[in-house]
């Protein structure tokens, strides 16, 4: 469960970051606005993504 909305989800423990659709943020964050933040962020296969904020979700794993 993301912020008490279950998804089915990637989940890489190894990771840095986790990355969810803007529109997921939006459900899960209750409308909430992400905290600006601009740049790019490096996947595993090499390619640059663009990111669209920041935010920090509980997530709860399992049933």
């Amino acid at each position: 469960m993301l912020s008490g909305t279950r998804v089915s989800l990637l989940l890489d423990t190894g990771s840095v970051v986790s990355v969810i659709p803007e529109s997921l943020w939006q459900i899960t964050s209750g409308g909430e606005p992400l905290e600006r933040e601009t740049g790019t962020i490096l996947l595993t296969e090499g390619r640059r993504m663009c990111i669209s904020g920041v935010g920090v979700e509980p997530l709860q794993l399992g049933h």
